[in-house]
């Protein structure tokens, strides 16, 4: 139980939340995007900002989502992790 209430105390916190979306990773997303846009109106011949705006808000969603999930599953591990590397200094706050 104790181990429950640890984790939505840390949930509250929202800059904790805004860290672990690693927003720098964010405009990665931006090429795929733009490169299937640029097959769409290959193929149909008309840019479609409609579609292009759903495919960045579902593929900003599907990343954080991503994200989220592996540093759940990655939890016991980095509680587990003794030694000291600068990749997971920022995994241990």
């Amino acid at each position: 139980m104790r181990r429950f209430s640890t984790i939505i105390e840390s949930m509250k916190k929202p800059l904790a939340w805004l860290q672990a979306s690693r927003l720098m990773s964010q405009p990665y997303i931006l090429l795929p995007l733009l490169f299937g846009q640029g097959l769409y109106v290959r193929q149909v011949g008309v840019w479609s900002i409609d579609l292009f705006m759903i495919g960045c808000c579902y593929s900003l969603l599907l990343q954080l989502y991503i994200v989220y999930a592996n540093d759940y599953a990655d939890e016991a591990v980095d509680k587990a992790n003794t030694t000291f590397r600068i990749a997971s200094l920022k995994m241990r706050r």
